[in-house]
């Protein structure tokens, strides 16, 4: 499971891989990983961790990732300030 897979290896950078086609899927992807890596991190005392997003090159238009980076902020400011570079 991701769970065991962020302990076991230690993870502090993990590429969340995206549909690109599908806002709501893309944005509770982050949604989960997020919820997942907070709750392992909390138990291993990590503070800080980081994401990549990745589109596959099939992000429609830049108003798709404006709108997945607006709803991805509103729901969860801190796993949005984990993001350091979208693909």
């Amino acid at each position: 499971t991701l769970a065991e897979w962020i302990a076991s290896d230690g993870l502090t950078h993990m590429k969340i891989k995206l549909n690109g086609d599908d806002l709501d899927w893309d944005v509770h992807r982050v949604l989960g990983v997020n919820a997942v890596a907070e709750e392992v991190q909390a138990k291993r005392k990590v503070t800080q961790w980081w994401y990549s997003l990745d589109f596959n090159e099939k992000c429609q238009n830049v108003e798709y990732l404006l709108e997945f980076l607006r709803r991805v902020k509103a729901a969860i400011p801190a796993g949005f300030e984990r993001v350091q570079y979208i693909e």
